[in-house]
C-alpha cells in the first residue's frame, strides 16, 4: 500500500480523487491526516473534525468495481468492516445507521463517503472516505456525537488506528464480497424495530424492514405499506443526520 500522510487538508477524498485521476496509481493508495478542515459527508454535508484528535483517511483500490445495480453493496461491506474493527477495540454497542454513519451507544462515532465514477454499467470507486472520532472529548453543539475516547475512556494512537483500520478495510474489499447481509442487518440501527421519522416536515412511525439493492431504505409504515426512501429524503428523530 502506498501511503500519503498530509499535515492538513480540506478533504482527503478530494485530494485522493484528484491524485487518482492525474497519477493513475496501480497499487492500493491511502491518504490520511489528523487535520481535515473541510471534510465531506453524505449529500454535501460538512464533516467537522477537531485537529490532531481524530482520524480521516481515503482509500483507492485499483480494479475494484461493482455492477451499477449493486453499488450499495460496497457501502455495506465498508460499514461492516469498520463496525467489526471498532468492536475489536472494545467500542461498545456499535451500530450502522443508514446510509453511511457508524454509531456507538446510539451516538455518531464515524462515517463513510464513497465517491465513484461510472463506466459501462459499472461503478469504480475513486475515493473511499472514512472518518472516525478518536480522542476528542467535547463536541460543541453536537449532542449526538461521540468518540472512541468517550466510549472507552482510553486514549488511542491515531497513526496506529489508521494502519489497522485501513488494513482491515483493504482485506475486506480485496476478498470476494459475498454474504455481507447478515452482518449488516445485525448491526443496522432500528432494523425490525419501530422508529420515528420525518419526511418533508411530516413525522411518521415505521419499521425498517430492509435496504433495496440500489441503497434505498425500505420502511413499513403503520398502514402496512412498504415505502422506499433515498438518502436525504428522510430524517431519523432523536439521532441527527448532520452531527459530524
Amino acid at each position: 500500500m502506498h501511503v500519503i500522510k498530509l499535515s492538513a487538508t480540506a478533504s482527503t477524498n478530494d485530494d485522493l480523487r484528484n491524485y487518482v485521476k492525474n497519477m493513475r496509481p496501480k497499487q492500493v493508495t491511502a491518504m490520511w491526516t489528523t487535520n481535515q478542515f473541510n471534510g465531506k459527508g453524505q449529500g454535501g454535508n460538512t464533516w467537522h473534525s477537531t485537529p490532531n484528535q481524530n482520524l480521516t483517511f481515503s482509500l483507492y483500490i485499483p480494479d475494484l468495481r461493482l455492477p451499477i445495480d449493486q453499488s450499495f453493496e460496497l457501502n455495506k461491506w465498508i460499514s461492516v468492516s469498520i463496525a467489526k474493527w471498532l468492536e475489536s477495540l472494545n467500542v461498545p454497542q456499535v451500530q450502522i445507521k443508514w446510509p453511511n454513519d457508524i454509531l456507538s451507544c446510539q451516538k455518531k462515532i464515524g462515517g463513510i463517503l464513497v465517491e465513484s465514477s461510472l463506466k459501462n454499467n459499472y461503478v469504480y470507486p475513486l475515493a473511499i472516505g472514512v472518518g472516525i472520532n478518536v480522542n476528542q472529548d467535547h463536541f460543541a453543539n453536537l449532542p449526538n456525537a461521540t468518540s472512541m475516547f468517550l466510549q472507552t475512556q482510553k486514549t488511542f494512537d491515531v497513526e496506529a488506528l489508521f494502519n489497522s483500520c485501513s488494513q482491515s478495510l483493504i482485506a475486506a474489499l480485496t476478498s470476494p464480497m459475498k454474504g455481507c447481509d447478515e452482518a449488516y442487518f445485525q448491526r443496522l440501527y432500528w432494523y425490525l424495530k419501530k422508529g420515528n421519522f420525518i419526511q418533508d416536515n411530516r413525522p411518521f412511525e415505521g419499521v425498517i424492514v430492509g435496504v433495496h439493492h440500489d441503497g434505498q431504505l425500505i420502511i413499513e409504515t403503520d398502514d402496512n405499506q412498504k415505502r422506499m426512501f433515498a438518502p436525504k429524503m428522510l430524517e431519523f428523530v432523536h439521532v441527527a443526520d448532520k452531527d459530524l
